[in-house]
């Protein structure tokens, strides 16, 4: 078959794909939520065959599978749940596996481990009828219409308008929560009949809140921030199975841990986030050539530094308006930048101590074996269609829609995936990465990137989806990507790897440029892919220099048997006080560099890792 041949056949039956099963949006029919038989627990449009959980501990693709002799749990309780951390060696509590990095995910390499699904309470597993109404807006997606929950009274949602909070059960997913608010009238009505929403959602929005909130997930907002940055209190079996409320008032120093937690310190039942009155929102999108928009970066970068070397906050926040609230998608193989723009239209201490557990019992129930499902298989349009725009051209197609220009209410303006969108993108076998990179070096950054992408080593050729650029605020978590300052994240995907069998080189060149470049300084997202290549000797001490041996005083006391540590190998804390190292995960080495107000930063030292091989 000729390539002119293979572009219209796979045209054709990508066509099928988007106006058929695999992309069914809810019809304007009474539909549900969620259907028992379901796994991974998304909404019904987003679900999809492949997905391991909550039978198979593998992400929501079915791949980075855990070893075959972890146990599951799947509590229908909080007080089952506290049962099974009681009673586990080591434990890891679970959403939906939207998760590409299976060291951090898995809890174990042996029987000794029990993955803890949280989305199996009872209040969760009810069907929610769904109604589709008209909400006055024109929508490029839907017509000008929404899609209205019914939620049971007895939903693990609880909404305080006059607090502007809502506290939220670990297991839903952002999109519930989302549709849940948009639609959320209280009696008060302090929205106006217009509902509420989250200050800043993320592009993909079927991960559990408590697993996005753990990995630092976010949207793009140099004001709000990333929804661990919204996050006011946790609820929180810790090691010994006590349930813990955590908060700022409470225990400011575990918070700043908590907030970015990667489920190290325990597992979230509940948590407590800001929320505000949904308005309408008018999104702007523009088009660039690469030589503009690396040029536009270059003027903020010098623009932002500037202003640093004033002092002043004015004048910082007046350098970074034109990426106050914007959200940027890279197609790499067409040279092309859309960038969308939105404005808001109506804008004119005390010390967690002597948990006491229930204890370990025999009579825990809901522990399971694993059921085995596969993978996603390999995509043969993936596999044969080597072209990259090709493929960029037809995911801008797909997603086209959700950057038109227009006015729409907030919880849609703001570009996130349908839940069709979702199910689509996944029947394609991938692994997604993500860089973050400081404001300060971000021009400098994608004009080297530009000479890779674009010169000898074209780059480019191993892209098939755009990089979704979002810029984010700087934060006090200590694992936050943006502890430190504020910075660029890119969201950029390999589509090749599993469906050729071959390691995608030019896409690994990409990640390369960002890791080792000193004018990117990248992070890697770490519920994401990458570590194992690009990541395998990650440093803490050396990559989060002010924060890292504070995150491990919390771990210390938090988890003081290791129980939520995982299979990862970077959870070393080395301080050095007096020219003797300590480990300050055992008692005698947080005693000497770690107090209730986190790591003794005039006493101790927090030091570099021992080398570790990459190979």
């Amino acid at each position: 078959m000729s390539m002119s041949m293979r572009v219209v056949a796979a045209t054709a039956f990508l066509g099928v794909l988007a106006s058929g099963a695999w992309a069914q949006q809810p019809t304007p029919t009474t539909v549900t939520h969620v259907m028992p038989n379901e796994r991974c627990r998304m909404q019904s449009g987003s679900a999809h065959g492949y997905c391991g959980l909550p039978y198979e501990l593998s992400n929501f693709q079915g791949r980075h599978e855990c070893d075959d002799r972890v146990w599951i749990g799947r509590p229908t309780s909080v007080a089952e749940m506290q049962q099974m951390v009681a009673m586990a060696d080591k434990a890891k509590g679970l959403g939906v596996g939207h998760s590409w990095y299976r060291e951090l995910f898995c809890p174990a390499n042996n029987a000794s481990g029990i993955g803890i699904v949280t989305t199996e309470l009872a209040d969760l597993r009810v069907p929610i009828p769904v109604a589709a109404v008209s909400d006055g807006y024109s929508n490029p997606l839907g017509e000008g219409v929404a899609y209205a929950p019914e939620f049971p009274t007895s939903y693990p949602i609880w909404v305080d308008e006059r607090a502007e909070t809502v506290r939220v059960a670990a297991g839903v997913t952002q999109r519930t929560l989302l549709d849940y608010l948009s639609t959320y009238k209280g009696p008060s009505d302090l929205a106006n009949g217009k509902g509420w929403t989250l200050p800043a959602f993320s592009w993909f929005i079927d991960q559990t809140i408590a697993g996005a909130v753990a990995t630092g997930t976010h949207g793009s907002s140099l004001e709000h921030g990333s929804l661990s940055d919204q996050v006011l209190s946790f609820q929180v079996v810790v090691a010994n199975g006590s349930l813990v409320e955590i908060s700022h008032e409470s225990h400011p120093h575990l918070m700043k841990a908590m907030k970015v937690n990667l489920g190290r310190l325990g597992i979230v039942t509940e948590m407590t986030m800001k929320i505000i009155p949904q308005t309408a929102v008018r999104r702007t999108l523009e088009t660039l050539d690469w030589v503009g928009y690396v040029a536009r970066m270059k003027q903020i970068q010098g623009d932002y530094v500037s202003a640093l070397r004033t002092g002043r906050h004015a004048n910082v926040k007046r350098a970074l308006e034109p990426l106050w609230d914007t959200q940027i998608q890279y197609h790499a193989a067409l040279g092309q930048v859309w960038w969308a723009d939105y404005k808001r239209l109506d804008e004119s201490e005390a010390q967690a101590s002597a948990f006491d557990g229930p204890g370990a019992t025999a009579q825990v129930t809901n522990i399971f074996n694993q059921d085995y499902f596969g993978g996603t298989p390999p995509s043969m349009f993936m596999a044969t269609m080597q072209n990259a725009r090709f493929w960029n051209n037809w995911f801008q197609g797909v997603i086209r829609g959700n950057f038109a220009s227009g006015t729409f209410p907030q919880r849609r303006a703001y570009v996130s995936l349908s839940d069709g969108q979702n199910r689509m993108h996944a029947i394609n076998p991938y692994d997604q990465y993500e860089v973050s990179i400081p404001l300060t070096t971000m021009g400098d950054c994608l004009e080297d990137l530009g000479h890779l992408m674009y010169g000898p080593y074209a780059l480019w050729t191993g892209t098939r989806t755009p990089f979704l650029t979002r810029f984010v605020k700087g934060e006090d978590a200590y694992l936050s990507n943006n502890h430190g300052g504020p910075r660029m994240h890119m969201n950029l995907e390999d589509f090749v790897l599993y469906s050729t069998g071959r390691r995608n080189a030019a896409f690994q060149g990409i990640m390369n440029f960002f890791r080792t470049s000193d004018k990117c300084k990248a992070r890697l997202h770490f519920g994401k892919a990458g570590w194992i290549e690009h990541g395998q000797c990650f440093d803490g001490a050396t990559e989060y220099p002010d924060s890292w041996c504070d995150f491990g005083c919390a771990a210390h006391e938090l988890d003081p048997t290791r129980k939520f540590e995982s299979t990862v190998d970077f959870w070393q804390f080395t301080a050095r006080r007096d020219g003797k190292d300590h480990d300050i995960l055992t008692p005698r080495g947080h005693h000497a560099c770690c107090t209730r107000h986190g790591f003794k930063h005039d006493k101790c030292q927090c030091v570099p890792r021992k080398p570790c091989s990459s190979a």
